[in-house]
């Protein structure tokens, strides 16, 4: 076959052996295909599609259950499949085997699913069954064309519903598949694992960027807080902080810095929580910041406006750092985006030195905090207990160029970190690129 030749629009292929004649013209399809290929239609390249059976799972039985919920991206975990309540009278009928194509009609509409190697396990209602005829089509190659972007435009075409898209096995069975001849299908089914095996590759690696990633900015902070960040051996003037350092220091520092308690560098108001009756979410009296609710998403993000009391309690300021001290987000930070009143479940930490170094250090911490809230069945960290937090302390201008070299590695890690994000979108998309260059016979 000449590569990529083109029939002119309105000529009809031969059709690939086992296919009907009645298959839709060249006018009638969304697109022209190569010589030897043919608009074809699901139902005409399958078995009569079939239902599934309606029941309830349960955790324990002989018969497993598969519903819409247990078709994921990367296939079906059989293990975590449950159980049929109610075993059908003829199960024989319901029996899924390998091979064969589900299709979900409602919900995640569309969503389908090749069958490989299953367990006992018959198929929800909500599922519809396939099963392709192999003298004239190869599963494979049906089930790639079942995640295609040319079957997903017939699918969002076909579905109707307000509240819950569905279609039904008529609708599915008119679905229209460009199909080639036994041998192409073949090759293009080899041809896409191999794409799709690099892809994996190449996502596989950019989904272990972020955690590397994370323990990269660990050690920055470890380092930062040890001296072998900048290395500078300056010393400190503040004597009277060095005879508040802790019997057992945690670790040694470089000369000129000096382990004192965070009491002696901070100011620490623990919030406490207004009436009541006195919140609102209209703007009334003082912003409120309870807890994470009013929390952005990263660990320095400024706290949110939402929430509001007219009866302040202790307050904060703007750009004091912002703590959670109570239950399973104890150590959790933000910056305070604006003056507010501070409830029980969060402290404020206002720096008397370099407030972007304690911020720093305290996010740094952040695990040994939480630790201080533990042994009860409700973690809470005591005013006590924040006031004793032992910090490593260098001069004025050594926390500077700390603060400095911080932002500067940190900045570089958000930039990987971006880049990664567009690979991973444009990964995603490369696959369904793949698969729509795959059904226009153009691989």
């Amino acid at each position: 076959m000449e590569k990529n030749k083109r029939p002119r629009r309105g000529d009809r292929p031969v059709a690939p052996q086992g296919v009907q004649p009645n298959a839709p013209t060249i006018a009638d399809a969304p697109y022209e295909l190569p010589d030897g290929w043919t608009w074809t239609t699901l139902g005409q390249i399958c078995t009569k599609p079939q239902y599934g059976f309606t029941t309830k799972a349960t955790e324990s039985g002989d018969l497993k259950f598969l519903r819409i919920t247990d078709l994921k991206e990367r296939g079906v975990d059989w293990s975590n499949v449950p159980f049929c309540a109610d075993v059908p009278p003829d199960p024989d009928k319901y029996l899924l085997q390998d091979g064969d194509l589900v299709i979900a009609r409602a919900g995640s509409v569309g969503k389908a699913y090749r069958v490989v190697n299953p367990p006992k396990v018959i198929f929800g209602s909500y599922l519809i069954r396939f099963k392709a005829q192999r003298d004239t089509v190869h599963d494979n190659f049906l089930a790639y064309f079942l995640n295609s972007p040319e079957y997903w435009k017939q699918i969002q075409d076909s579905s109707t519903g307000t509240t819950m898209f569905n279609v039904n096995a008529t609708k599915l069975a008119e679905l229209r598949v460009p199909l080639p001849p036994l041998p192409e299908q073949r090759r293009i089914v080899a041809k896409i694992e191999s794409l799709f095996a690099e892809s994996r590759t190449a996502r596989d690696a950019l989904e272990r960027v972020p955690a590397l990633l994370k323990r990269f900015r660990q050690s920055v902070l470890a380092s930062a807080f040890r001296g072998e960040l900048t290395r500078q051996t300056s010393k400190v003037s503040e004597t009277s902080e060095v005879s508040n350092a802790p019997a057992d220091a945690p670790y040694e520092l470089p000369e000129g810095w000096a382990w004192v308690k965070l009491e002696k560098v901070a100011e620490i108001i623990m919030g406490q929580s207004p009436p009541g009756h006195s919140y609102n979410d209209t703007g009334e009296g003082v912003p409120l910041i309870n807890g994470p609710t009013e929390f952005g998403v990263e660990p320095f993000a400024k706290t949110k406006n939402t929430k509001f009391t007219t009866l302040p309690t202790k307050m904060c300021r703007e750009g004091d750092l912002i703590i959670c001290v109570r239950g399973s987000t104890t150590g959790r930070t933000n910056i305070a985006g604006f003056d507010a009143c501070i409830g029980r479940g969060v402290a404020a930490i206002r720096s008397l030195t370099n407030q972007d170094y304690l911020n720093f250090f305290i996010h740094y911490y952040r695990k040994q905090f939480f630790d201080l809230g533990k042994g009860s069945t409700f973690p809470n960290v005591s005013a006590d207990e924040i006031k004793s937090i032992p910090v490593p302390l260098p001069p004025l201008a050594e926390q500077r160029r700390i603060v400095a070299r911080i932002e500067a590695l940190f900045a570089q890690a958000d930039a990987i970190e971006h880049a990664v994000a567009m690979a991973r979108q444009r990964a995603d998309k490369i696959d369904q690129a793949i698969l729509a260059r795959a059904f226009r016979g153009e691989l």
